[in-house]
């Protein structure tokens, strides 16, 4: 009888085990607010900088470094062709200088760099995918370098992040540690509430990697088509200490302080309901090509980028419009997804939300004292130039 009723749990616990999980979820824009607009943003100017031969259009990473020994502001970009960080002053639109990187020997960064930093023009973290973090100053010459990637046991259920280094995911230094954002793709059966962070803590002295606050419960037991809706992006807001990460899927914002304890504010997006997971369970990740795959990001609301405005003290966070059809040979209209941009004050106040006319690269984002930048998609042509529109804050019905 004893080994009948062995029997019998065993062949319950295997069939559990064979369940999928895997829920079709509506993520609900609740809208507990009512939209008052007050503030809105107004396209003031276009200015342009000259891409030499070697440079590709600029649809990545774009940030401003401010210089306060030579009081210049310049805005940069790396280069993947040539390996270098083009340096424009900000003020001529001028190429004022590069600092180019070496791959290998000595004061080798690695061959696959994903992404930088810049501290101080002698201390420019350049992370090299998926393991290095390692430290140059502005004549190339490598100083420090970090691992930055885990490596855990196989019998741990740890998710471990891959880091993500951009304007829209920046490194904080606190405490003598990195508070870095990260990401990992797929969907996986396993994922809990506890085992799949998008934190990650670097300690300066123990060189050793924890990890920090994992993805909210909307994402668990749901198939998010393991790619850009599963990208966490972050601000920082030096004059309170505060760190704020915005989810795609998720209406709301959180802030933290030590990036583990999460506080949520609303700051959903007027012009869409609801966001869908797929109708399918998670394992068919594993079945889906990549069309199949950024589909399910291009044709469903979503959220990115989260801006912190330290000249305004306000925050911009990216809505983006689901596009009805995706088509990969289709263009720009069948591809890109439409945004809008949410305005909060510095307490997380709706202010205002202006839907954007024309389309430009997210990604490719900046702040100056004169506004908000974007470059600018050119649809023929412009390959020896690139485009930047900046938007100033107005008050409603303001021209």
């Amino acid at each position: 009888m004893l080994k009948q009723l062995l029997y019998l749990a065993c062949l319950l616990y295997l069939l559990a085990s064979c369940i999928d999980k895997t829920e079709t979820k509506q993520i609900t824009n609740s809208k507990p607010i009512d939209f008052k607009q007050t503030l809105a943003l107004k396209q003031s100017r276009t200015f342009k900088i000259s891409l030499d031969s070697l440079t590709p259009q600029l649809y990545g990473d774009v940030q401003i470094y401010e210089d306060t020994i030579s009081n210049k502001k310049y805005l940069h970009f790396f280069n993947t062709p040539n390996y270098q960080i083009y340096f424009y002053d900000l003020a001529t639109q001028e190429l004022a200088f590069t600092i180019k990187l070496e791959k290998e020997g000595e004061n080798g960064v690695g061959k696959d760099m994903r992404g930088y930093q810049i501290k101080n023009l002698d201390s420019i973290f350049v992370y090299n995918y998926p393991v290095e973090l390692s430290i140059v100053n502005r004549n190339a010459k490598k100083s420090k370098v970090y691992r930055v990637l885990g490596s855990l046991e196989r019998d741990t259920l740890l998710i471990i992040p891959n880091l993500n280094v951009s304007s829209s995911s920046p490194i904080i230094f606190k405490d003598n540690s990195l508070i870095m954002s990260g990401y990992t793709g797929a969907e996986l059966e396993e994922e809990n509430a506890y085992n799949r962070p998008f934190v990650i803590y670097y300690d300066l002295q123990t060189q050793e990697l924890t990890y920090g606050a994992t993805y909210t419960k909307a994402y668990q037991n749901a198939n998010w088509g393991g790619s850009e809706l599963r990208h966490t992006y972050a601000a920082y807001n030096p004059d309170k200490d505060l760190i704020v990460y915005s989810l795609p899927i998720e209406h709301s914002i959180y802030t933290s302080k030590d990036g583990k304890n999460l506080t949520k504010h609303y700051a959903g997006s007027k012009y869409f309901d609801k966001i869908p997971s797929l109708d399918k369970p998670k394992k068919s990740y594993h079945t889906m090509d990549m069309d199949e795959i950024y589909a399910v990001y291009a044709e469903r609301p979503s959220y990115s980028y989260i801006i912190y405005d330290k000249y305004r003290k306000l925050y911009y966070r990216i809505a983006e419009l689901p596009i009805d059809k995706f088509d990969p040979n289709g263009g720009i209209k069948t591809t890109v997804k439409e945004t809008s941009i949410i305005i909060l004050d510095e307490n997380f106040n709706y202010l205002g939300e202006t839907r954007m006319k024309s389309m430009y690269s997210p990604r490719s984002f900046f702040i100056t004292e004169e506004g908000l930048g974007f470059v600018k998609y050119i649809k023929n042509g412009g390959e020896d130039e690139a485009f930047f529109d900046l938007f100033k804050i107005v008050k409603k019905n303001e021209k």
